[in-house]
């Protein structure tokens, strides 16, 4: 049964309550994350000792743990030679600088900083000591229409948006330090997404010349669409944090990103503006996840 709403204040409530409640799904729902060898894969932000021990190659624990997982723990674990750099959390002034003069303020943040006074920030962040800035823990959640005219209320795709340091200095460690890291060590030739010089368009066209050929052959083939189940929606932090690690991400910088987004609170955005009201991790219930 759908109904049409157009009160403003209304649109709003049900889009922070079904927002949260999209954001909790992972641990809602459960499943081989919630077991209990993943549980303690995921405690302390994915920065404990026993992790420390599944990147070396050598995990010790009495709790039984099915093939699956041990094959995952074996195929994450770090190459046997040093072939990459730590990346520490220190920016210098001119990379960061370069970093907002590529970014649009409209489409990349939804701080209240404007970009002209942030380009002259110092290059020491709290990403070196491993604290969340407060500031930081604002988020804004624009929707959008994953099919134009269409606005069903779980239909409709979060962009979070974040305060604009914070996202141009997780762009600098990740996608651009981390992700250099990432090819030296090895990634597979199918993933396609935050690789240079491998576009959407690419993967598209070799997705259909591969079912043209089946076609063509009357052959049988079978397709796995991950996004249709909100992948970025579900990622636990502490498995990101992991997978970073091994890919020579300090632990300063993932822990200065979990305490974040553990302590965001999120608003959401519309034709009609932004809410006052704002959702968030509140003690004993579900967490609140995902990667913004």
């Amino acid at each position: 049964m759908w109904r049409d709403v157009t009160d403003s204040g209304e649109i709003k409530r049900l889009l922070l309550a079904r927002n949260k409640r999209h954001l909790q799904q992972a641990d809602i729902e459960g499943g081989t994350s919630s077991t209990p060898i993943m549980k303690l894969v995921r405690s302390e932000h994915g920065l404990s000792s026993f992790n420390d021990q599944i990147l070396n190659g050598n995990p010790a624990t009495t709790i039984e743990t099915i093939p699956e997982v041990i094959d995952w723990f074996e195929t994450i674990k770090r190459p046997p030679t040093p072939v990459i750099e730590t990346v520490v959390g220190i920016i210098d002034k001119e990379s960061y600088q370069e970093m907002f003069k590529n970014a649009t303020q409209k489409t990349s943040s939804g701080g209240r900083i404007h970009y002209t006074l942030l380009k002259a920030l110092a290059e020491q962040l709290p990403f070196m000591y491993g604290f969340a800035n407060p500031r930081w823990s604002n988020e804004v959640d624009v929707m959008l229409e994953m099919k134009p005219g269409v606005r069903k209320i779980h239909l409709l795709r979060i962009i979070g948006l974040l305060e604009a340091d914070f996202n141009t200095a997780l762009k600098y460690f990740f996608a651009k330090r981390m992700n250099t890291n990432a090819e030296q060590i090895g990634i597979s030739d199918e993933q396609r997404g935050s690789r240079r010089n491998r576009s959407s368009i690419d993967a598209a066209m070799l997705k259909l010349l591969m079912f043209e050929t089946a076609r063509v052959k009357r052959a049988t083939l079978a397709g796995t669409y991950y996004n249709l189940c909100a992948n970025y929606d579900r990622i636990f932090k502490s498995i990101s944090n992991l997978i970073a690690q091994r890919n020579g991400m300090d632990k300063n910088i993932l822990r200065a990103r979990a305490l974040v987004i553990e302590n965001m609170r999120h608003r959401v955005k519309t034709a009609l503006g932004t809410s006052t009201e704002s959702y968030g991790q509140e003690p004993n219930e579900p967490e609140v996840r995902g990667e913004c």
